[in-house]
């Protein structure tokens, strides 16, 4: 970024992680948006303090995305307005006009996209790849409270890590692309992204499932490989004639418990 040193831009990014700290129904996270670009906003107009706390009060209007969504507005957001202070006064008031409007319509494209993402592809697909790590970690003979703990771990951090990775990398990318932001957004294949995710995780739950049945069952004659393919075979025959992945995840769920009460063994 060569507007904005790595001292500025951690200063946003550590205060991107509160935006929602003050969430109101008036303005959603519009405060902790304000909040989040305040010390941008000091240095940009910093020989204009007046026009800097216009700016501000600007900011604080109605905002609302998904939060980990914001480090990419708020890097657009910081764009602008340093082409703003920059600009002659006649033409600012033109700026700040574009800048609510591509503000407003890159929080709605970004909700949509982080809430179909990271809570209804990348959350699920990080619980069943926990789980599934698990269920190996016993089969190759871990004590199951380690097994359990290191499970949880490995949600947390898989979890996490992209979410942080995006929070820091949007800064640069919202910075850099500017009034450009919709036409380099659309770039990226994020329909193909949620998908893949969500059927990867749905095969995971499948093979588990499968793992979890053949365990119950008595005859050991029978492949565990091939009870493991034919759960997922059923899994992607189920969707063909349009199961959602939601009740197949249930289904999933139903199995563990079934075999849990069944007194399973790994």
């Amino acid at each position: 970024m060569t507007g904005m040193g790595p001292g500025m831009r951690l200063r946003l990014f550590l205060r991107s992680l509160f935006v929602q700290s003050l969430w109101s129904f008036e303005n959603m996270q519009g405060l902790g948006f304000g909040m989040c670009l305040e010390p941008w906003l000091g240095k940009v107009w910093k020989d204009a303090p007046a026009e800097g706390r216009r700016a501000l009060a600007r900011h604080c209007e109605h905002f609302n995305t998904n939060p980990y969504m914001t480090g990419l507005v708020l890097g657009m957001a910081a764009s602008l307005e340093e082409a703003a202070a920059a600009a002659a006064g006649e033409a600012r008031p033109g700026l700040e006009g574009r800048q609510r409007t591509l503000k407003a319509a890159a929080s709605s494209a970004l909700a949509a996209l982080g809430d179909s993402f990271f809570w209804g592809a990348w959350r699920p697909f990080c619980a069943i790849f926990a789980v599934a790590a698990g269920v190996l970690g016993v089969i190759l003979g871990g004590r199951t409270v380690t097994v359990i703990l290191a499970a949880a771990g490995f949600y947390v951090l898989a979890y996490a890590a992209p979410v942080l990775a995006l929070r820091w990398q949007g800064l640069s990318l919202g910075y850099r692309w500017g009034e450009r932001f919709a036409q380099e957004l659309s770039r990226y294949p994020f329909q193909r992204l949620i998908k893949a995710t969500r059927m990867t995780g749905l095969c995971l739950a499948l093979g588990c499932a499968g793992i979890a049945i053949f365990s119950i069952m008595s005859a050991s004659s029978l492949p565990r490989a091939g009870v493991v393919a034919a759960a997922v075979a059923g899994g992607w025959a189920a969707r063909a004639y349009g199961l959602t992945a939601r009740r197949l995840y249930a289904a999933v769920g139903a199995v563990g418990v079934l075999a849990a009460m069944a007194g399973l063994r790994w």
